[in-house]
């Protein structure tokens, strides 16, 4: 019911008041559906049009997820590169950066997927995005076999940010990194 309601709206108000609220929800429910040809429709509208808005990040976070979810990280990376190269100094930034990163690193493009990171923590350290970037940094840095500077990365990692759950990965990477040098002790030290 409310989905028709809004369908209805859309059709009838293309640029009433509440269009934007509107898009979102039914790009939710399509998303939820598993309607991705229907959801990524509206979404590839409404980044353009809203992408100064705090809930185009909402809808950034939902395309991001969707194509990582379906493994579809070429069709991210270029969308999100265009949306970068259009809309890097607005508030959907740092998260374009975090997905296009995400994407990057999981196809083992550890040199782009570093400087998504780098960027997003370097410009924008107070997202929400920030935390988890500076770890995947780090793991970028690793995959590229650049071992001092992920060594330097990890260390930095758990001293900002004791306590999180990713800490006892990065001590993992860090028993990896001294192991591989020669350095049992210190790679006990990080395994234990």
């Amino acid at each position: 019911e409310m989905f028709k309601l809004g369908q209805t709206y859309m059709e009838k108000f293309p640029k009433g008041r509440y269009i934007k609220d509107v898009s979102l929800q039914i790009a939710i429910y399509y998303n939820e559906k598993g309607m991705k040809d229907e959801f990524f429709a509206i979404a590839k509208e409404f980044v353009p049009k809203y992408h100064k808005d705090k809930s185009c990040e909402s809808m950034i976070y939902l395309m991001g997820k969707a194509w990582i979810d379906d493994q579809k990280y070429d069709e991210l990376k270029v969308c999100f590169k265009g949306y970068l190269a259009d809309y890097g100094a607005s508030p959907i930034a740092d998260a374009l950066l975090y997905w296009s990163g995400l994407a990057n690193l999981v196809t083992g493009s550890f040199d782009n997927a570093f400087k998504d990171f780098d960027r997003l923590v370097s410009k924008f350290s107070t997202s929400p995005y920030a935390e988890d970037a500076t770890y995947r940094r780090a793991i970028a840095a690793y995959g590229k076999q650049d071992l001092n500077l992920a060594q330097d990365l990890f260390a930095k990692f758990i001293d900002t940010y004791m306590g999180n759950e990713l800490c006892g990965e990065a001590e993992f990477f860090l028993g990896d990194i001294n192991l591989g040098s020669g350095y049992v002790k210190e790679a006990l030290h990080h395994y234990a």
